[in-house]
């Protein structure tokens, strides 16, 4: 396996993607770039070092991890649906890159306390952030593209809800 993947659990799922890879040892970086649907649900990774050699990357998912850097993913061009639902461990303040590529996001069950995140995403058409426990809604008014929110289980004021979603046009996800 390539050096630059320092997780165990991140070099074991690309081992067992490649069938190939289950009789030599290593699976091949050209290999790795060729992967379009990742599903790394439940699988103890706590480092995404390495996830960026996966450049036609489409659809992720990463939910209940233990990773809390997310920055690895910025390597990811073709990246348009994320799910990072179930990773409350997630740093998110000390997070200093944008994931322009990203359409589609689930970040269901974070207890995120806040939509400022959201400018991470810059290009987001979908977001859940069902059951986490932002308080008001700020960001999401500045997000262009945005179709559809849900925003269920969070203690958001129901007539601040009904506000934005009037306002905006988007649908409730």
């Amino acid at each position: 396996m390539n050096p630059s993947i320092p997780d165990e659990a991140l070099k074991q799922l690309f081992k067992t993607m490649n069938r190939s890879s289950l009789i030599r040892e290593n699976v091949s970086v050209k290999t790795l770039s060729k992967i379009r649907y990742l599903n790394a649900n439940q699988r103890e990774i706590q480092n995404l070092i390495g996830i960026g050699l996966c450049k036609s990357l489409e659809t992720l998912y990463l939910c209940g991890n233990r990773f809390t850097d997310i920055s690895p993913l910025a390597d990811l061009p073709s990246l348009r649906y994320l799910d990072l639902s179930d990773n409350p461990q997630i740093d998110w303040q000390g997070l200093a890159v944008s994931f322009p590529s990203v359409k589609e996001l689930e970040l269901r069950n974070c207890r995120i306390e806040t939509d400022k995140i959201l400018l991470h995403f810059p290009n987001l058409r979908r977001v859940s952030l069902y059951h986490n426990r932002i308080s008001s809604i700020r960001t999401l008014y500045f997000l262009p593209h945005l179709e559809s929110v849900n925003l269920d289980h969070n203690p958001i004021p129901e007539e601040e809800i009904e506000a934005f979603y009037n306002k905006t046009g988007c649908g409730k996800g």
